[in-house]
């Protein structure tokens, strides 16, 4: 009978947590248990609660959108109510970071505004048809539109820190987020272009700092790690000791 009854209460929770996530207005969010009860249920449906559907998904896809716009006002709001609604997109937040960070060339750099990139002193040369032809290297990072960078942090900034910094949203992908701030500090620095990231790093500093306060274990994980593409860098400690040069103390 306790067996039953146990079997009873998970699928419960599980159903309300499935309702949540359908529809997250459903739920009153102003009790803190049951905020707390519905961060433990994404935890432990981490896998399968990607796949499910949500009324406010394409909201947010919109909204990540148009974060140079009025997009990041609606998300943040959004983020201070239904945080597990914004985590979920976590992995499309990487993806815009990603491909804000590939390199244009300098042409289309000054065509789209709020473009910030570096003085490369990478040249090369190239031999082609016994003409010799001198060529400036861009690797990812070394341009990037400042504002995008600046806004989610700012979103991040928003969401309440034990949401965060839980054990799901590490799931879900903010460490991987935290990884492409650190690839962009770490090339600016690396092309002496220190000035061009001195906002993102004061605004990243803080969140890093809470991050290692309130997980002490998932940021020791993290630090222990290596990032893709800058392997040869060392691990996360490393990086942020330097190039990046991100202290808390």
């Amino acid at each position: 009978m306790e067996r039953l009854d146990n079997e009873n209460s998970r699928n419960c929770s599980s159903s309300i947590f499935r309702l949540y996530t359908m529809l997250p207005y459903s739920l009153p969010l102003d009790n803190i248990p049951m905020k707390q009860r519905l961060l433990a249920l994404a935890s432990e449906h981490r896998e399968e609660w990607r796949s499910w559907q949500c009324s406010l998904d394409e909201q947010v896809i919109e909204m990540l959108r148009n974060l140079d716009k009025n997009g990041l006002q609606a998300l943040t709001n959004l983020s201070k109510l239904h945080p597990l609604v914004v985590v979920r997109h976590f992995p499309r937040v990487v993806e815009i970071l990603e491909t804000d960070g590939t390199a244009l060339s300098r042409g289309s750099c000054k065509e789209k505004r709020g473009r910030i990139h570096a003085e490369s002193t990478l040249h090369g040369t190239l031999i082609n048809q016994n003409l010799l032809t001198k060529i400036k290297i861009r690797h990812w990072g070394y341009d990037f539109t400042e504002s995008v960078w600046i806004s989610i942090l700012a979103l991040i900034s928003a969401m309440p820190k034990e949401v965060v910094w839980s054990h799901v949203a590490l799931i879900m992908g903010v460490t991987d987020i935290l990884n492409q701030y650190l690839k962009l500090i770490s090339g600016q620095s690396l092309l002496a272009q220190e000035k061009n990231i001195i906002r993102i790093k004061a605004q990243l500093q803080p969140l890093l700092l809470s991050f290692k306060t309130l997980n002490e274990h998932g940021w020791d994980v993290w630090c222990s790690s290596f990032i893709d593409d800058i392997k040869s860098r060392g691990k996360v400690n490393n990086i942020l000791e330097w190039p990046c040069e991100i202290k808390f103390h």
